[in-house]
């Protein structure tokens, strides 16, 4: 067309049209179809009204989120930056709907509105609509796979899920999931079951039982229910404890709460699924979404279903709640899905996410599950590992909706394992709790790797055990702080601190360790656990042995260590007594235990003291007269008894306090102050009532005196050792009947009285009673006439034994203590496998069901060509 035609055609279009604006938009307005997904379409042409989902353009920007400290910080900025979002880009669609009439809901975790029973018509004006990215389905889907239980209601103690796991070891340790909150996203929860009643958060003061505490996105019911069964069983892996036997939970200390998303035949759909996640974000009172409170969302969620976008789940619809959650603070664990041994199966939302923690499933091997899909995923642009972990998944036995048990398959009882192991690792260390990026960091770098090069690189992670098999017992210890020894070392006498004091260790298998006091005379020393001999020594002070120091696990144990000089006069105090005149008298223990002699020089005598002397038993001669003087030999000790003749008109009948010193000239020097104090009248004391407090092999002394105080002590323990302490703890090496006497003296001179305490004592140490019982065999399908190979774990206070029944009939073999035994039968069938493990205190017996197949021996028939 020559140009001026064309321009003669734009001046017409300008006329009839408004301009070239119009043109503009005439030619490349967007087609509104190009935003309904076909599915929409398609059901579009099938009826007169459809219901649909309008994903709008904008979605909160939550990056800002993960620069805040702790988890509530974080739900907070989170959820109000989500309300606002959708508060204001949403206002003007809301107002449009209600002003035709139509029925909607909003959600905020992902910014889109639900609407339903619209037509064409309206359809195709809301996709015009600059404000809406694309119009989506929201098909009912299959959440579950197909799936049987096997009841099995004999409690069975601790379950071989959690042995396998190591998550007993764990509860020794003390941790069990307190402080945690769990979310069960399921069926539904059967809430006051034994094993989970006790479990359920509490209620808040001023609500219901259930608010804050359940939702339910299919009918809506106030009180929790499970009709289907998938969601009671997967939470009481979580946390199932009964007190009765069936320890069924990873952290039964934790708390959970519920959401139901899919109904009686286990189908949900997106909104359903967006429901659930907008709840747990901010859980709040039933039919109040107004009372959604942010701080009130768990810690992780578990979701152990799928939303196949093969029956019309669009798949980055959920992502971004799972986006959401986790910048919230919230961990999403995920099973992988039962599509296996396929590479690729991991297929359905939100297990494909790399923001989910995808969980693959192990039998009882520990090997990786038939069913269990795998990766790699390729999702939008990338290609990367799929599952995170494994964990058991095959038979595991757990709650089911009526009070009962059973066993049930897939990665569905995989994902519980982790979702319970974030749990306890929260009860561990609080401060993990609102960081899923380290949760997750240190259950892959504590599972236990496992090579398999079927779908990819065999080294960890790879597409069949992500990083491996899950370890509670190594997860929690790495967050544990180390077991260490720490205390101080200073002077008996004045306190100060002693620097440079060497502390010499020696622990029970023979490892010798050393360190030093600083100038604050404090050391500490990281430890492996066990029983230690610790010795601190410093020069010029005597050297003290402490034996039996108890280093316990991720735990820290104080022991300070006082030191006397190395030449020492005990007590440092020393009294003498004056009930009215006459001889006064007391005692004063000298020790030397350096390599050299001390000159010892008693001076500095008050006046108004008459005819001192001085008797060291005839093991020192000391001159006369002052100073009062003599040579202490090495490693030596003495008592010398100070008698004086006095009269009050001498002035030393007068009560008040005289000084005297003892200088002990020798490397170091010291110069020792001591006391004498005088009273003007005494009462002579009496041992009232002796006691004992008994725990095993310790007892913890003390008793009742009458008198004028002070007094001076001495405990016979009557295994031969003493002590001067007023109410001593003392620890007897034996079992057996002791009679413990207590001597004291007061201000009463040479007076004194004693009492005896007869002791019963049971040293025999605590007996820990069979647990994480477990039994495997090989092969895993036998048939009749094939050798089968068993072998049992159980842990407990030795020696254990063990019994076999093989439930044929046969003798079983004599208990004894091996783990391992062969055995088959001789004809096919299900026989019931039990194996009693006994110690001291008690037994634990497992029972299995073992399914032998019959030998078969097929003829082929001759064929003639």
């Amino acid at each position: 067309m020559p140009w001026r035609k064309c321009f003669t055609l734009l001046a017409l279009l300008f006329l009839l049209g408004g301009g070239l604006n119009a043109v503009v938009s005439a030619q490349f307005a967007p087609d509104p179809w190009e935003k309904v997904h076909p599915r929409v379409r398609e059901a579009l042409g099938r009826g007169a009204k459809v219901d649909f989902l309008l994903l709008l353009r904008e979605q909160a920007d939550l990056r800002a989120a993960y620069r805040l400290e702790g988890k509530l910080e974080r739900g907070r900025y989170v959820y109000q930056r989500l309300q606002d979002v959708a508060g204001h880009s949403q206002a003007d669609l809301r107002a449009y709907l209600q002003s035709r009439g139509v029925s909607y809901r909003s959600y905020y975790i992902v910014n889109l509105i639900w609407v339903q029973d619209a037509g064409r018509d309206l359809l195709l004006e809301l996709a015009r609509r600059p404000e809406v990215q694309r119009v989506l389905p929201n098909p009912l889907v299959h959440g579950l796979p197909t799936s049987q239980m096997e009841p099995w209601n004999l409690p069975e103690g601790i379950e071989w899920n959690l042995s396998h796991v190591h998550a007993p070891e764990v509860w020794e340790l003390g941790y069990t999931g307190q402080g945690a909150v769990v979310a069960g996203n399921d069926t539904g929860i059967d809430w006051d079951h034994p094993a989970l009643i006790e479990q359920y958060r509490p209620p808040y003061p001023g609500y219901g039982r259930h608010d804050f505490n359940w939702h339910d996105a299919v009918s809506n019911q106030q009180t929790p229910y499970d009709d289907y069964g998938h969601g009671t069983h997967t939470l009481g892996t979580i946390v199932g404890d009964d007190g009765a036997g069936n320890q069924i939970g990873m952290a039964p200390g934790a708390q959970w709460i519920g959401c139901k998303n899919m109904d009686a035949s286990g189908y949900g759909n997106p909104t359903r699924y967006i429901e659930c996640f907008e709840f747990f974000l901010a859980p709040y009172a039933w039919n109040d979404p107004a009372s959604a409170d942010p701080d009130k969302a768990p810690h992780v969620i578990n979701n152990s279903w799928g939303c196949p976008p093969s029956e019309g789940c669009i798949t980055n619809t959920l992502e971004i709640a799972v986006d959401n959650l986790r910048a919230a603070g919230i961990e999403v664990v995920v099973s992988a899905g039962n599509y296996g041994s396929a590479c690729s199966s991991v297929q359905d939302p939100p297990a494909i996410y790399r923001q989910s923690f995808t969980v693959g499933a192990t039998g009882s091997s520990d090997t990786i599950a038939n069913l269990s899909s795998r990766g790699p995923v390729p999702y939008g642009s990338a290609t990367y590992v799929k599952p995170d972990v494994t964990a058991p998944g095959i038979s595991v036995r757990s709650s089911v909706p009526g009070g009962g048990y059973a066993s049930s398959s897939g990665t569905s009882m995989a994902a519980p394992h982790v979702a319970g192991l974030v749990a306890l690792l929260i009860s561990a260390d609080p401060a993990l709790a609102g960081n899923p990026d380290a949760l997750e960091s240190i259950i892959t770098s504590t599972a236990e790797p496992r090579l398999d090069g079927q779908c990819g690189a065999p080294n960890p992670p790879n597409n069949v055990y992500g990083w491996g098999f899950i370890n509670a017992l190594g997860a929690v210890e790495s967050v544990l702080p180390p077991s260490a020894l720490r205390g101080t070392v200073s002077d008996v006498e004045s306190g100060a601190p002693i620097a440079s004091a060497a502390l010499t260790l020696t622990h029970q298998d023979g490892t010798g360790y050393q360190a030093a006091s600083d100038a604050g005379g404090h050391y500490s020393l990281t430890l492996q656990p066990g029983v230690y001999t610790v010795t601190a020594s410093a020069a010029g002070y005597v050297p003290v042995t402490v034996s039996g120091v108890k280093v316990l696990s991720h735990s820290v144990t104080l022991q300070d260590f006082e030191l006397l000089s190395a030449v020492a006069a005990n007590p440092r105090s020393l009294q003498i007594y004056v009930p009215w005149q006459g001889r006064l008298s007391s005692t004063l223990s000298i020790d030397n235990r350096q390599a050299h002699p001390y000159e010892l020089a008693f001076y500095e005598i008050p006046g108004g003291w008459t005819s001192p002397t001085l008797s060291a038993g005839g093991q020192v001669p000391w001159l006369e007269p002052d100073p009062l003087s003599a040579t202490l030999p090495a490693n030596s000790s003495l008592e010398v008894t100070i008698r004086f003749t006095a009269t009050p008109a001498a002035g030393v009948g007068q009560p008040g306090d005289y000084f005297a010193t003892l200088a002990a000239n020798g490397d170091p020097e010291l110069h020792i102050p001591v006391t004498m104090t005088v009273f003007s009248q005494c009462l002579a004391v009496d041992i009232l009532r002796l006691s004992a407090a008994i725990s095993g092999c310790q007892v913890s002394f003390s008793g009742e005196l009458a008198g004028d105080p002070p007094f001076e002590q001495l405990w016979h323990f009557g295994d031969g050792l003493t002590s001067t302490a007023a109410a001593p703890t003392h620890t007897y090496t034996e079992s057996g009947s002791y009679t413990a006497t207590l001597e004291a003296w007061n201000c009463a001179g040479d007076a004194q009285d004693s009492d005896s305490l007869p002791l019963a004592l049971d040293c025999t140490p605590p007996c820990v009673p069979v647990y994480g019982l477990s039994l495997a065999w090989q092969p895993l399908t036998p048939t009749a006439g094939q050798t089968i190979r068993f072998t049992a774990r159980a842990s407990g206070t030795a020696p254990l034994t063990y019994s076999w029944h093989f439930g044929d009939g046969t003798i079983p073999p004599a208990p004894g203590p091996g783990t391992e035994i062969t055995h088959s039968y001789t004809l096919a069938g299900a026989y019931t496998v039990s194996l009693a493990v006994q110690n001291r205190c008690g037994q634990t017996v497992l029972r299995r069901c073992l399914q032998a197949a019959p030998r078969w021996v097929v003829y082929l028939p001759l064929l003639e060509w």
